[in-house]
């Protein structure tokens, strides 16, 4: 739901910082 994606972004992003990862990628978002 479009309220739970800044949510589901925020957690995309603390998994990301805590693999050591550069770049992140969103499934959502340009197609």
């Amino acid at each position: 739901t479009a309220m739970a994606r800044p949510i589901i972004a925020k957690k995309q992003v603390e998994l990301a910082l805590s693999i050591g990862a550069k770049f992140l990628c969103h499934g959502a978002t340009g197609k």
